[in-house]
């Protein structure tokens, strides 16, 4: 349990020091103490979830996809308290990567897995999904000037731009 502490106290310090390898690596580490440690991170969960979604938009594509790969992990941690705090706005976040990144084919993944984790809870983000997918796989020769996203509460049709 030492080592589990002393771990994430080079986290958060080299979080703080913000350059990409130093983030790369700490978000490397923290998916590790998420899927290795037990219930060393859920006082630790919140913070988490808030330091990803913080670091989401990263100027370096590395740490944008890494932020991408860390979310199947934060939601299979805690799927109740993902679900609760977490999974509409990183949905948001990896619907519009589907959408719209060159690199969609990690953010197809860490939907799936994240689907897997939360289980029906996902249910409301499958139209959502299901338009993007269809959408990017028979209209790919045309540029895309709207994408349609889902309300999940209400199912109305928005444009993104």
């Amino acid at each position: 349990m030492k080592w589990y502490y002393k771990l994430y106290e080079v986290v958060q310090k080299g979080l703080s020091l913000g350059t990409s390898d130093n983030l790369h690596g700490c978000f490397l580490a923290t998916k590790e103490l998420l899927e290795n440690t037990g219930d060393f991170m859920v006082p630790r969960f919140g913070e988490v979830c808030n330091i990803a979604y913080k670091f989401k938009d990263h100027r370096d594509r590395l740490i944008r996809d890494t932020v991408v790969s860390i979310i199947p992990a934060l939601a299979t941690f805690s799927p109740d308290a993902f679900v609760h705090d977490y999974l509409n706005k990183f949905m948001d976040h990896l619907s519009e990567k589907m959408a719209r990144s060159s690199r969609r084919g990690i953010a197809y993944l860490a939907v799936g897995k994240v689907a897997i984790a939360v289980g029906r809870a996902f249910v409301p983000y499958l139209v959502r999904i299901t338009i993007i997918i269809i959408y990017k796989h028979t209209h790919t020769h045309i540029h895309i000037k709207y994408i349609l996203t889902i309300n999940t509460h209400t199912h109305r049709t928005e444009s993104l731009i």
